[in-house]
């Protein structure tokens, strides 16, 4: 007889404890932080809990500091037929943190008892205090199988506040034997976790929303940065590799993004004059002025850095949103990208300008020849590798044995 999924029927229901930005609740509660790379990706994953027909719930423990000291009753959303709740805060450092803990453990308490006959599995974002605190108390206290949901490593992001830092690396380090399973934004992450039963997920690809390639370059060739403009990112060795660059066409680079050295991204733009590279900062877009600059596109670069110690625990979920739109992708040797990159991206290693600058000046002389066959080569593996149908069906056996108990399967 056929062994059932637990994919098979919609009995399962997953609490998915990750900090998803609702706009409205955003601009409400005055939350101040923007990650929309991060919040795409929770709802990807949130999506293949939909594709294989169960039912999924998200508490979003946001932490506000403006110190107002306004308090914010539980607010609860819809995204894609899943119940979101934004638990019970208060708009004050620290505080925040302990009100998210305990309302986010009241929601907890609810689901768990309303499902008490049901198949369940938490799954939480990242060692962040307030999701992963949430994901032990349902282990430890209704035996709950839980799975991490692991992504851009809070220990090695360099802006992150010390003590909070400490503390999440105590709490993975007490928390790494009671998993079940992970769900992995890299293979190097593998070398973090206890267990054995992992999907790597770096991005879920849909096809469905490609646009078609323009795979020539006329006088100038139109080339963007999205993202972070952090260290972490590497928009600094971007910059750094202009000088690098020879050829005979002008270069328009424009720089989408927001971040901790966006006034150094744009001291630079003010002080340097480069003979026929025009730089434009176009700072956060809205999603019509994003969309429109990602068509106007001739080469995406991705200068996340590879040689630091977040390599082992991102991968840049750009290089997925770039694909989309059938354009060259310029990027670093970082984490998994040399396993997708043969004959579909241009790779450079070893975080060094130089070596950027040259790539830069190749994929623009050699556009007309590798422009089309490389974004149709990347699609091929991300559809092999990374479509939605693929990993659903990954995540199907990822549940099964977290259900099990066989953390070590």
């Amino acid at each position: 007889m056929k062994k059932k999924l637990v994919g098979e029927n919609n009995e399962l229901e997953i609490l998915y404890v990750a900090p998803y930005v609702d706009e409205k609740v955003k601009e409400f509660r005055g939350y101040g932080s923007l990650h929309p790379a991060g919040n795409k990706k929770i709802v990807a994953i949130n999506n293949l809990f939909k594709k294989n027909n169960w039912n999924s719930t998200i508490i979003s423990p946001l932490l506000l500091k403006k110190n107002t000291f306004k308090i914010f009753k539980s607010k609860k959303i819809f995204l894609n037929e899943s119940l979101v709740i934004f638990p019970t805060t208060i708009d004050v450092k620290f505080l925040s943190l302990i009100f998210n803990l305990v309302f986010s453990l009241y929601e907890l308490s609810k689901w768990a008892k309303s499902n008490k006959h049901k198949r369940k599995v938490v799954v939480f974002y990242n060692y962040r205090v307030e999701t992963s605190i949430v994901a032990l108390f349902a282990k430890t206290f209704f035996k709950i199988p839980i799975i991490i949901d692991y992504e851009d490593g809070i220990y090695a992001v360099k802006e992150t506040n010390k003590y909070y830092r400490k503390l999440s690396l105590l709490i993975e380090k007490m928390m790494d034997p009671l998993l079940n399973g992970a769900v992995l934004v890299t293979s190097l992450l593998k070398q973090r976790v206890a267990t054995n039963n992992v999907v790597v997920a770096r991005g879920i690809y849909n096809s469905t929303s490609d646009t078609p390639s323009q795979n020539f370059i006329k006088e100038c060739a139109n080339l963007t940065y999205t993202g972070r403009l952090d260290y972490e990112r590497g928009i600094e060795v971007l910059l750094e590799s202009l000088k690098y660059i020879e050829t005979e066409k002008k270069i328009n680079l424009r720089i989408s993004g927001y971040g901790p050295i966006q006034k150094k991204v744009e001291d630079f733009i003010t002080e340097n004059t480069l003979k026929d590279i025009n730089i434009e900062f176009l700072g956060f877009l809205n999603d019509s002025d994003y969309n429109e600059l990602m068509i106007s596109t001739d080469i995406f670069i991705n200068p996340q850095r590879e040689t630091i110690k977040f390599n082992e625990c991102s991968f840049p979920s750009k290089v997925f949103e770039y694909a989309k739109h059938s354009k060259l992708i310029i990027s670093s040797n970082v984490s998994d990208v040399k396993e997708m990159s043969e004959n579909s991206i241009v790779l450079y290693e070893n975080d060094c300008p130089q070596n950027l600058g040259n790539a830069i000046s190749e994929a623009i002389d050699q556009y007309n020849e590798i422009s089309s066959d490389f974004p149709i080569n990347l699609k091929d593996w991300m559809i092999n590798n990374s479509s939605e149908t693929v990993l659903s069906e990954k995540m199907k056996i990822l549940i099964e044995v977290a259900l099990k108990g066989e953390k070590n399967a």
